[in-house]
């Protein structure tokens, strides 16, 4: 939603909204000049000079129906057309290169941009997280020919783009308050894949999708550490620098000794599948290497807040049990002889109460597990669904629950803390990671 108010403001359009809270994107979108309240001001909106003439109304299906503006809005005849109405519209007109999967797909989309922002080529782009290069979750080229976008596939929302070039990067089971069935959730990929263009291309996580289910346009696997049609190999770490080869065998690509500047391991695998949507769009060799040496991740996905000598806190949005489990792998490789704590905040009480069992034997991976309540966004409370239900899952001796007001002084008061200290979920766990971090500097 971010990005579609900097796009519409870049347009000169005047624009406002409302959020439930204040975060680090709100503060920046009033500091661009963009208009946001907290809340929910319903039948006093008439007094603002909003007319249904010249205004349109975009939501989020985040929001609940029950929100006193989106009802105001309705009952009195205002143009009110959700995000992915607005995201089609703000792309129309570039050739499309889409990004989708149950997990890495803001990172992904995050690097490509990057990619082709440092290109000949250049792009527009409508990102679902911060770039750290550039501070800002939107690209604005006008004039370039590609415009790359995250593919969300909550509330079916994907449905609505046309790409030219699509990723898939994962279909783990997600969202089945919207899908309710696993085979549904998979379902709602096929439908996004046949949307891609007949002359485009398809680059989809080798396993993901069987040959039958492969839309008409030319498609490409994608892995690493072992042979697919795209993939990487030879992952290695060399004077705290992770380097890996990347191969393209039916583009004659065969490229050594690729530095990533963000060394997790992870990111190899989404940079496997970048390279390969940015070399079908038109990106040289030279180009691909001189980006991802200068690539500095996305805010909010394994970002390092704090790393010295005594504590090293990382904040992570991931909130679904593969992603934790990722996270967890990839900070044993990096800190392989320090413990290390994870946070966790659950993001709703529906994907709590359907993969509580999952979240424990990801979190149990760790060797400390604190566990905030759960945090509810769109959604109301569901009689017996606590983070208590993944409290009792866990197999780990040192396991707390802990509200998420005294967090940083039960940090401050701990025993023996772990070195390694991250932070985890979707929800406002980010309103939480500076003051943790002034507190282990303080200590």
């Amino acid at each position: 939603m971010s990005a579609l108010a900097r796009i519409f403001h870049k347009q000169g359009l005047d624009v406002s909204g409302y959020d439930l809270t204040p975060s680090r994107i709100t503060e920046a979108l009033q500091v661009e000049g963009i208009s946001v309240h907290f809340e929910d001001r319903g039948e006093e909106l008439v007094g603002e000079n909003f007319t249904p003439e010249d205004t349109v109304v975009v939501y989020t299906p985040a929001v609940p129906d029950s929100l006193g503006e989106l009802i105001y809005f309705r009952e009195h005849g205002f143009n009110v057309i959700k995000r992915s109405e607005a995201l089609a519209l703000a792309l129309s007109g570039y050739k499309q290169a889409a990004v989708a999967g149950t997990h890495g797909k803001t990172t992904t989309s995050t690097m490509l941009a990057h990619i082709m922002h440092n290109s000949h080529k250049g792009c527009f782009a409508v990102l679902g997280g911060i770039s750290v290069n550039t501070g800002t979750n939107v690209i604005i080229e006008e004039d370039a020919e590609w415009a790359v976008t995250e593919a969300d596939e909550y509330d079916h929302s994907f449905l609505k783009l046309s790409p030219q070039i699509a990723i898939v990067t994962s279909i783990s089971p997600d969202h089945l308050d919207i899908y309710h069935t696993a085979e549904g959730y998979h379902k709602g990929f096929l439908e996004f894949i046949q949307r891609i263009d007949h002359s485009g291309a398809l680059i989809y996580k080798k396993g993901v999708l069987a040959p039958s289910e492969l839309p008409e346009c030319t498609s490409y696997s994608y892995c690493i550490n072992s042979e697919a049609d795209i993939y990487s190999d030879g992952i290695r770490v060399e004077d705290e620098e992770l380097l890996f080869d990347w191969h393209f065998p039916a583009m004659g690509i065969h490229m050594e000794r690729v530095i990533l500047a963000t060394p997790i391991e992870v990111n190899v695998e989404n940079a496997t599948a970048a390279m390969g949507a940015a070399v079908l769009a038109g990106v040289t060799p030279d180009e691909l290497r001189a980006a991802l040496l200068s690539f500095k991740g996305v805010k909010r996905r394994f970002e390092v807040i704090l790393h010295d000598d005594r504590y090293v806190l990382i904040d992570d949005y991931a909130h679904h049990p593969e992603e934790i489990a990722a996270a967890a792998a990839s900070l044993k490789r990096l800190f392989p002889n320090d413990r290390v704590m994870a946070i966790f905040q659950p993001h709703l009480y529906t994907r709590t109460r359907d993969f509580y069992k999952g979240f424990a034997h990801s979190l149990d991976a760790f060797d400390e597990v604190v566990l905030l309540p759960i945090y509810p966004a769109r959604e109301e409370p569901i009689e017996g669904v606590t983070s208590q239900l993944i409290y009792d899952e866990l197999t780990i001796p040192n396991k707390y629950m802990v509200d998420k007001d005294r967090l940083v002084g039960f940090i401050g008061q701990h025993a023996s803390l772990p070195r390694v200290i991250v932070t985890v979920g979707a929800g406002n766990i980010d309103r939480l990671v500076m003051p943790l971090a002034k507190k282990l500097r303080s200590m």
